[in-house]
Formats: structure tokens, C-alpha cells, sequence
């Protein structure tokens, strides 16, 4: 990819690096220059434009973020559509996001190409943002995406399964404010309390207590001494 100051009437075919304000028109960033777009710059006397030129050999920005985000989208995840070099991936469910070390390799592979994602094993709800492939430049060479997409990084999403869990508590009552609390909790994770229970706060009516529910329909047992 060239990069340079171009004299403006011989930037016809390059790209604008940045913005330029021409009279009341805005020729915006990225824009291919035509004919017509030369012919204004020199209307008003605009000599010299910052600009690149794509080569044969160079993917364009949109087209390598595609192709990132593609290459390290795994199970439980969706790809946006691609824009000013950046890809984002999304999560489809609520659950625990799963970021492979190998991103590390991804990302060491070339400056020009970025993964940059939430951490690992942190939970995500259903449409969140997870992470965003971006390539720096305008385009990058076929040689540095291909290198970049020999990598085996993957993100996938474990969603959260359902479950039920009993509520033992111990001692005093249990205030309705932490109830509350405790099943909204519980259900950001897929989870929902199927009983609650009370004993007294002694270890032999613990462990009493405990016996029972483990013999009892549920996946968990949560204990809470008040």
C-alpha cells in the first residue's frame, strides 16, 4: 500500500487518507478519487491531497477485519458486518465467554492486526459486544492476513445451562431483601432456587440439614448463616 501526499491532479484512483472540505463539499475519508472529484480540488484550488493507494497484493481494511473476525469466531457467537476496518463479534446467549491464549499468537503476527476481546471466562448476556478484530491501516499485504489466519485462536461462548439450587439458611430469618437478591443472582446465570429451607445454627443441624438436601432433587446448595 503507497501512502503519501499526492499533487491533486494526479491522484486520480487513490484513496483519501483523510477528510477535505471542498467549498460547501465534504469528501470524506476513504473516498476513491474520480475524475469529477479532481476536477472540483482544482476548482478550488486544492493542490495536493493526503492519500493511499490499494495494490495488488493488499486486502482492504474491511475485507481483512472480515476475515479476522471470521477466522476467530467459534461456537455461540455472531459476526457484524465489517466498517472502517473494524469486525465486531457479539455473544447470541447469556453465558460465560472462552478467549483461547492463541489470540496472543494472533495478535503478535503482524502490528497492522488486532484482536482485542473481554476476558476470559467472564460472563456475557445475550447481544453484548465481545470483542472487535481491527486492522490499523487502510489495507494490509495477503502475506501478513494469511500469516494472521494460520493462528488456531477461537473465541467461543459456553452458554449458562439451566439449574435449580436449594437455600439453606441457618439461625435467622431470611430477609426478604436478600431473598430477592440471591434469585436475581441466580437467575442472571440461568439458575433458580427451588426451595428454601431453615435450621438452627449448630453444626449437627448443619449437617443434618445438608444431608437431606443432597439427597433431594438440584444441582446446587447454597448456605447462608444469618
Amino acid at each position: 500500500m503507497k501512502f503519501e501526499t499526492v499533487a491533486a491532479d494526479a491522484a486520480l484512483g487513490w484513496s483519501l487518507a483523510h477528510s477535505v472540505r471542498v467549498g460547501e463539499t465534504r469528501l470524506g475519508k476513504g473516498l476513491v478519487l474520480t475524475r469529477d472529484h479532481l476536477d472540483l480540488l482544482a476548482k478550488h484550488g486544492i493542490t495536493e491531497v493526503h492519500a493511499f493507494l490499494i495494490e495488488k497484493e493488499d486486502v482492504p481494511e474491511d475485507s481483512a477485519a472480515q476475515a479476522v473476525a471470521g477466522h476467530i469466531c467459534g461456537k455461540g457467537l455472531r459476526i457484524g458486518h465489517a466498517t472502517k476496518g473494524r469486525c465486531n463479534l457479539h455473544a447470541e446467549a447469556d453465558g460465560l465467554l472462552l478467549v483461547d491464549t492463541a489470540l496472543n499468537t494472533l495478535n503478535e503476527t503482524d502490528e497492522a492486526i488486532t484482536v482485542a476481546t473481554l476476558a476470559d471466562h467472564q460472563p456475557v448476556r445475550a447481544g453484548q459486544l465481545v470483542a472487535t478484530a481491527k486492522i490499523i491501516p487502510y489495507a494490509v499485504s495477503r502475506a501478513q492476513l494469511e500469516a494472521a489466519l494460520t493462528t488456531h485462536a477461537r473465541l467461543t461462548l459456553a452458554p449458562f445451562q439451566p439449574f435449580t439450587a436449594h437455600l439453606l439458611v441457618t439461625g435467622a430469618e431470611l430477609p426478604a431483601k436478600t431473598r430477592d437478591l440471591t434469585e436475581r443472582r441466580l437467575a442472571r446465570v440461568g439458575g433458580a432456587i427451588s426451595n428454601y429451607d431453615r435450621c438452627a445454627h449448630t453444626i449437627a443441624a448443619v449437617k443434618d440439614a445438608l444431608t437431606s438436601l443432597a439427597n433431594q432433587p438440584g444441582e446446587v446448595i447454597l448456605l447462608l448463616g444469618l
